[in-house]
């Protein structure tokens, strides 16, 4: 809706909502240290292959998350359109 102009603004002056401090997770996942994380090795094992994918899901979980991070923390007229045109194109790419 943002990219078709069915949006026109983020932030008015009578909203006071908060963005959480992180973003809401299903509360079976289980979050580890990466340290903890099972090693990806070079992807020569079914083992090492899902490590990468499972891997690459949070590389771009998080990319999503900042992108409407961003957004919704930084709701002012000052910034022009093309500010959050750039964050809503990656989020939805990703």
């Amino acid at each position: 809706k943002w990219q078709e102009g069915e949006i026109t603004e983020i932030y008015t002056e009578k909203e006071t909502e908060i963005p959480p401090l992180e973003p809401a997770r299903p509360d079976h996942i289980k979050l580890v240290e990466p340290r903890n994380a099972p090693k990806r090795g070079k992807g020569g094992t079914l083992k090492s292959r899902m490590a990468m994918i499972h891997s690459l899901v949070h590389i771009e979980s998080v990319a999503i998350d900042l992108s409407w991070d961003i957004i919704a923390r930084y709701p002012s007229n000052n910034l022009p359109k093309e500010f959050y045109d750039d964050f809503v194109k990656v989020a939805q790419d990703e």
